[in-house]
């Protein structure tokens, strides 16, 4: 098969001219003699043809092909305009051409070099470009003609790349060779995979495919066999431990799986130098398999003492805390991973390693740690459509006094928002694996139609369960003080300022990909928040808000995105109104893009928003990476904001449009335009957001 990135820069040239030949004629006849020296300057040019007449509009644009010739041209500029690295443009471009589903494509080219100029013209002849329109497949039964078309990649029709194949023999042999080892990773030993027939298309330039599958026999593993003796362990634990291994498809790989799974089992009690070996038979005439297993278990081990290495900063209890095994224990690999990820998610160690030392029955775990620099000065900077430039930037110290307590100091800074939070963290509370924190703060925001101005405290207790589980249980008192209060509020009796104080239960899993991008997983969000009197609050109330995001990687690049989110909150026991600034606003750059901040729901007569006691919010999102980074969406968002509780289902509105986002670091920068399709008379009809950040 032809390397698709050309001929090595070692090749002789004549070697080159020879494959350049074989693959298509490259033929480049030289007008003078190879030049012993540097030539400088040279010349390029390009020429279109579509077999012997001229090209009017080429498919692609000069600048693009040059860069495609950035290696060769590099060479030019370093070690002259040698024959040799023009042979290797016109392979490069010809494999361009037909690595973008144009299989005839031709690249032949003049070449002209003397003592004090060089210039080389490429002759292109692009030929047809041909798409795949039909794939068949012929004697598949095991699997469907969906899973088989997956393993067809490739450039495609379309400005978003969904549309039909393009014609790339290369893709396509890749793409039979992998649909031939997937079956065979499924156990059909004898599978043989070929294309077939390739039938013209209903245009002259498609094609259909007829990719010929013998399936053959499933083979399966049907038997396993222990040694009789020297097991160390009852027969029926090492039963259960592989009963599910049996009637599994049979693949190469099986062997070592059965291997890295009975070690692992001996490990875990405590046999740290267990070694085993597999050896596999088939029975062609059955269709089956049968592996022996040998093994060499050692005595179980146990661990005498425990030396913590490297640390310099952090105090050696706080490295023994985060160890799920202890002095005295039987050595456990399992205990051992899980230590070494509790060491490494405190953030504090850029290296951590666990190893037994000794010999015999009794021996010492050495936790050796390389210290990562705990003192973080962070600027992060922002930009939103509402509050438009933000800037927030701070201090932490991850390590304070040496046993992992993280110290904090971060501001926030914008055209309508400033923030002050000063905070500690203790991320194992009473030597538990809860995080307390406990942030102090002052918060003043300008929103639509009033301004707040906070300051307070919360006490957090978070516990993460799982990798995507984290649950927190919260208490929060603030003083809110409304400032430049525009709305024509019906709650007068309300004081200006008031004590806001509640208990909190929040429930978090997230099993996205990614969290600036996700194109898989989802991430479902709960908060259940209750504020009375007793607590020390000027408001009763209860309050629940509840999120569930959703990603499917639809095609490669292609990921439909679908959010809901909803909330309430209820006024209780003297409490009669919820003060302009607890309730639910609707509308802006991440919820209804087809209204401004706030803008949707109740206002009053001057068309101040009002917010509610109930929202919900519907997000669907269609994103389509178009090259790099740059990707494009279009979305539809439905939601609404009620005055009170009861009526739950009042008030949707809808908004429709279409965006680009720019992966940066910190985020996508994004462009929403929302249209109202439904516009009343004091709204607008487009709405344009500018953000960094996923609406949801």
């Amino acid at each position: 098969m032809v390397n698709p990135a050309g001929p090595r820069r070692q090749a002789l040239p004549a070697l080159r001219l020879l494959l350049l030949t074989l693959v298509g004629g490259c033929a480049g006849p030289a007008t003078d003699s190879e030049p012993t020296g540097p030539i400088k300057p040279y010349e390029i040019h390009f020429r279109f043809y579509l077999q012997d007449r001229a090209l009017k509009q080429q498919s692609y644009s000069i600048s693009r092909l040059r860069s495609k010739l950035a290696d060769e041209i590099s060479d030019f500029e370093q070690y002259g305009f040698r024959r040799s690295d023009v042979d290797d443009a016109a392979y490069e471009l010809q494999e361009f051409y037909r690595g973008e589903g144009f299989p005839e494509a031709r690249v032949e080219y003049d070449y002209v070099a003397d003592s004090r100029e060089g210039r080389a013209r490429f002759r292109i002849q692009e030929g047809p470009r041909i798409s795949v329109s039909e794939i068949y497949f012929q004697g598949s039964e095991a699997f469907s003609e969906e899973q088989l078309l997956r393993f067809f990649t490739g450039p495609r029709r379309g400005l978003l790349d969904v549309g039909a194949l393009y014609y790339v023999r290369d893709e396509i042999d890749g793409s039979v060779k992998a649909i031939q080892s997937f079956y065979f990773d499924q156990g059909f030993l004898d599978c043989r995979v070929t294309l077939g027939s390739e039938i013209e298309g209903p245009t002259a330039d498609e094609r259909q495919l007829v990719v010929s599958i013998e399936e053959g026999r499933r083979f399966r593993l049907r038997h396993y066999e222990l040694p009789a003796e020297n097991l160390a362990v009852p027969v029926s634990e090492i039963d259960a431990a592989l009963a599910d291994i049996v009637g599994m498809p049979y693949a190469p790989s099986l062997p070592f799986q059965v291997k890295t799974r009975i070690e692992e089992f001996y490990r875990r009690r405590g046999f740290a130098d267990v070694k085993a070996s597999v050896t596999p038979s088939i029975n062609a005439s059955e269709a089956s398999v049968s592996v022996e297993i040998q093994l060499e278990p050692g005595e179980p081990v146990h661990i005498r003492s425990i030396r913590v290495v490297g640390n310099q900063q952090t105090v050696q209890s706080f490295i023994l805390s985060r160890l799920e095994i202890e002095e005295g224990d039987l050595y456990n690999s399992s205990a051992e991973r899980q230590s070494f990820r509790k060491l490494f998610e405190t953030g504090l160690f850029s290296v951590v390693n666990l190893k037994l030392e000794g010999k015999g029955t009794e021996r010492d775990l050495i936790v050796t740690v390389e210290e990562a620099p705990s003192i973080e000065i962070f600027v992060e900077p922002g930009l939103g459509s509402y509050e438009l430039l933000r800037l927030r930037a701070g201090f932490r110290e991850r390590n304070l006094f040496g046993r992992g307590i993280g110290f904090r100091v971060s501001g926030l800074v914008s055209f309508r928002s400033e923030e002050i939070v000063v905070g500690l963290t203790e991320p194992r509370l009473f030597g538990s694996d809860l995080i307390a924190d406990l942030p102090v703060f002052y918060k003043r925001r300008e929103e639509p139609s009033f301004t707040t101005q906070d300051v307070g405290f919360n006490v957090f207790l978070t516990e993460n369960w799982t990798r995507s589980l984290q649950t927190t249980l919260g208490y929060g008192l603030r003083t809110t003080r409304l400032l430049e209060l525009q709305a024509d509020t019906p709650e007068a009796e309300i004081d200006d300022i008031f004590d806001l104080a509640s208990i909190s239960f929040r429930a978090k899993v997230d099993s996205r990909d990614d969290v600036f991008a996700p194109s898989s997983g989802s991430l479902s969000s709960s908060l259940f928040e209750w504020g009375d009197r007793t607590l020390g609050s000027d408001v009763d109330f209860f309050r629940i808000t509840l999120g569930h995001g959703h990603y499917l990687n639809l095609l490669d690049g292609t990921t439909l995105a679908g959010s809901f989110r909803t909330g309430f909150i209820v006024p209780t026991n003297q409490t009669e109104e919820i003060p302009i600034s607890e309730r639910f606003f609707n509308g802006g750059e991440s919820t209804v893009r087809s209204f401004r901040e706030s803008d949707l729901g109740p206002k009053d007569a001057s068309g101040d928003p009002l917010g509610g006691e109930v929202y919900n919010v519907f997000n669907v999102e269609l994103r389509q990476l178009l090259i790099e980074q740059l990707s494009v969406a279009i979305f539809a968002d439905y939601g609404n904001v009620a005055p009170r509780y009861n009526d739950y289902v009042d008030g949707f509105r809808l908004g429709l449009g279409m965006g680009l986002r720019y992966q940066l670091p910190i985020g996508p920068l994004r462009i929403d335009v929302g249209v109202n399709p439904n516009k009343r008379r004091d709204e607008d009809a487009v709405v344009w957001h500018l953000a960094i950040g996923m609406p949801f």
